[in-house]
């Protein structure tokens, strides 16, 4: 089963505040496969990586980027970020551990876990150089 919304988080109208930013929800349920869900997101941000858990790289956003509620069936997931810029994911797991990759697929991270845990996972995509700032990113997630 698959159920998708998206929730915009508007910046105040001040000439100095942040652009808005989109946050999408996902909920998926294991055996959704073998295609893989895509959901386009933005990176970057302004919270250095590396602050939330040693290892992370880039800079994501205060927020996330894609929440993935997640039903398992015992069987793998893997998420992964395409883009034409360097970036890197950041990923609060059900099990409240965070999980960071960079440069796995030449510069596209990839973070997976063989026996997937049911629950949600807090998705935020980095940008690894000032030019993937804002840069567009398909998230894509699949078993």
């Amino acid at each position: 089963m698959m159920k998708r919304s998206l929730a915009l988080v508007a910046a105040c109208a001040i000439p100095w505040a942040a652009p808005a930013s989109a946050q999408e929800y996902v909920e998926l349920t294991g055996g959704f496969g073998p295609d893989s869900y895509n959901v386009t997101a933005y990176a970057g941000g302004d919270v250095d990586a590396s602050t939330i858990a040693g290892g992370c790289v880039g800079m994501v956003g205060e927020s996330d980027s894609v929440t993935l509620s997640f039903t398992a069936y015992g069987g793998p997931l893997v998420i992964t970020a395409y883009s034409e810029a360097d970036t890197s994911l950041v990923v609060n797991g059900p099990d409240g551990r965070w999980y960071c990759n960079d440069d796995t697929e030449g510069l596209n991270p990839r973070v997976n876990w063989n026996t997937a845990q049911s629950g949600v996972y807090n998705i935020r995509v980095g940008a690894v150089s000032g030019s993937a700032q804002g840069v567009p990113v398909v998230v894509a997630i699949m078993e």
